[in-house]
């Protein structure tokens, strides 16, 4: 977690620019060492023992449920990948990375875990569906489309905000990053610093996954916009639909075993991929 720090100050900081010239070219390397140093702490702590696969397609199929597909459907399309999906699949482990760390910080400093997970989530919803919602692509919206997303939550299995597959998924997806864009704008509003802070957050943010290959405000920018805001959108809606359905266990566990999953299925996603990876960094399968 170190290195994203690390890789994440903003430009102006000391050696933080001459780190991003240097390692953007080696940016998905350096999300697959990530990766594989996940894969290695989970097999030694024997997480989850058996649930790679089952935790990478659930992922898998969440996202295309909103209109992120992660992965080409055939075999044989290297090229069109590497361009297309892998930057979006080294989105996704950042991100699922980034919220875990900003989480810990803020706890660090006295604030309540659910609290802090509610904190960084909102951010980034906040903050990726301002991006998402600017290009005015509301105009678009299908008529039939209701109001409010709400009334379109009740299908979702288990209880999380899946829409059911009636609905477009770029639409529905648009409809969430314009609600959660509203609640940026109102907290904005609110205080002079909001902006500020939100600005800030977004270049430290910027910066992580430009050093990785992955920049949202680069060419290709919006799909990589829309894995970030869809990854940070599922995860906080399982974590808090484990805590209704598990009310005997704590927020903490229910927290730490969803990020795990998450964490599981990414780097799942970005190794297999990797025509290199060695069995140490492949999934067990016991």
């Amino acid at each position: 977690m170190a290195r994203l720090r690390w890789i994440g100050r903003e430009s102006g900081q000391a050696g933080a620019g001459r780190h991003l010239a240097s390692e953007a070219s080696q940016g998905h390397p350096l999300v697959v060492r990530l990766a594989r140093e996940d894969v290695e702490r989970i097999s030694r702590d024997d997480l989850l023992a058996g649930d790679w696969e089952t935790a990478k397609e659930r992922f898998k199929r969440a996202c295309r449920i909103f209109g992120v597909v992660l992965a080409a459907a055939a075999s044989g399309l290297d090229r069109l990948d590497r361009y297309l999906y892998q930057p979006l699949r080294d989105a996704c482990l950042l991100t699922a990375k980034l919220v875990e760390s900003e989480v810990t910080d803020r706890a660090g400093r006295g604030v309540a875990l659910r609290s802090a997970f509610d904190e960084v989530t909102d951010s980034w919803l906040q903050d990726f569906g301002m991006l998402l919602a600017s290009e005015k692509l509301a105009a678009r919206r299908d008529a039939g489309l209701p109001s409010r997303i709400t009334t379109v939550m009740t299908r979702a299995a288990g209880g999380q905000a899946y829409p059911p597959y009636s609905y477009p998924p770029h639409l529905v997806l648009l409809q969430r990053a314009e609600e959660a864009a509203a609640r940026g704008r109102a907290r904005a509003a609110a205080g002079p610093l909001a902006a500020d802070e939100a600005a800030q957050r977004m270049r430290r943010r910027r910066a992580t996954f430009h050093a990785c290959d992955a920049d949202f405000q680069g060419p290709g920018g919006r799909e990589v916009m829309r894995a970030i805001f869809v990854t940070v959108l599922l995860l906080r809606d399982a974590v808090h639909s484990r805590a209704r359905k598990v009310p005997q266990e704590t927020f903490a566990l229910s927290y730490r075993h969803v990020l795990g999953r998450y964490k599981l299925a990414t780097a799942s996603l970005v190794l297999d991929a990797e025509p290199e990876a060695t069995p140490r960094s492949r999934p067990f399968t016991t």
